[in-house]
């Protein structure tokens, strides 16, 4: 499997995926958790990384308003051998304003049987939200995403800039179709299919990983875009979240755009998060949706319109439309 070089300009594959179509996908996608859910206890044992089950939002209950939305795609690359892309919603080492917001993602194969995965950790910048063109993403760290059970896990990570730690992790909703080793299976929705991650492809190096779970009965999404009008640095990445609750068996969804400033990186600092807009979700199928949104404040205030989503890879099994 080819992995991302250091950079790579928008069209270039990084992810190394040949199922064809995922292959050109993940690469070009670069949480705040909204305190309306609370961080899963108690760990179980073990699971096997190669399932899509594990999909969803995390985060450490101990650091506000940072987090990671992954998707596990069991199988893709072979039999027994899946892969996991991961969006980590954080901020600056040093609290500040919607310009001290970092997104990062991470990327790597998944073995059969095993709990964990070594991932390369990329940054992307340069981008125009809502823009094709102008991004670099490059490799700026390693990590390693391991789960004790279905509800929780750990992140370790080690920048090249010298920063390095361990970040618990819990779901910040409930299980849905994860299958541990000691349990029975839980009964599937098909609900559960429709979350994974999704991209505009006339956009570049942004797009969203999408939690749908009726189990919650809540829809919880991490879009990691870029500034419209600005610096094309670090400091013009931007990250929102969007969250409501949904009836189970619905397609078309109704959500509320929040976006967190204030904290630091990996650290306990109080965060504030406000509401910035509204968003619809409407799925056309499971591997195609529309996602309009309208700002009403924050640094996109007052901008509206639609992404055309497309799934990064195939459609999970258990997903019914």
């Amino acid at each position: 499997m080819t992995l991302p070089k250091n950079t790579h300009s928008d069209h270039h594959c990084s992810s190394g995926l040949r199922d064809g179509v995922g292959s050109r996908r993940l690469a070009r996608l670069g949480m705040a958790a909204v305190a309306a859910f609370g961080v899963s206890a108690a760990a179980q044992a073990a699971v096997n990384i190669n399932q899509q089950g594990l999909t969803g939002a995390w985060a450490n209950q101990a650091t506000s308003g940072q987090g990671m939305v992954i998707e596990l795609y069991p199988d893709l690359l072979s039999a027994g051998t899946g892969y996991v892309f991961g969006t980590w919603y954080t901020f600056d080492t040093t609290a500040g304003g919607a310009d001290h917001g970092r997104w990062y993602t991470y990327q790597a194969s998944v073995t059969e049987g095993a709990s964990q995965a070594d991932v390369i950790i990329y940054q992307s910048t340069g981008g125009t939200f809502d823009t094709l063109g102008g991004t670099t993403t490059v490799a700026v760290g390693t990590g390693t995403i391991a789960f004790d059970s279905c509800t929780t896990g750990s992140f370790t990570y080690a920048f090249e800039d010298g920063r390095h730690g361990t970040i618990p992790l819990g779901r910040i909703m409930m299980n849905s179709n994860c299958v541990a080793a000691i349990d029975p299976p839980p009964p599937i929705n098909g609900d559960f299919g429709l979350s994974g991650a999704w991209a505009d492809m006339s956009t570049s190096s942004q797009g969203m990983v999408i939690e749908v779970n009726p189990v919650s009965a809540n829809v919880f999404l991490g879009w990691f875009t870029y500034v419209a009008d600005g610096p094309r640095d670090v400091s013009g990445q931007r990250w929102f979240t969007a969250q409501h609750p949904y009836t189970v068996g619905d397609r078309s969804l109704t959500l509320d755009l929040y976006q967190t400033t204030g904290g630091a990186f990996d650290q306990d600092v109080v965060t504030q998060t406000v509401p910035v807009g509204t968003a619809s979700l409407k799925y056309a199928s499971c591997t195609s949706a529309d996602f309009d949104y309208a700002f009403t404040a924050g640094d996109l205030e007052g901008r509206s319109g639609t992404l055309h989503l497309t799934r990064i890879a195939r459609a999970p099994e258990d997903c019914v439309y």
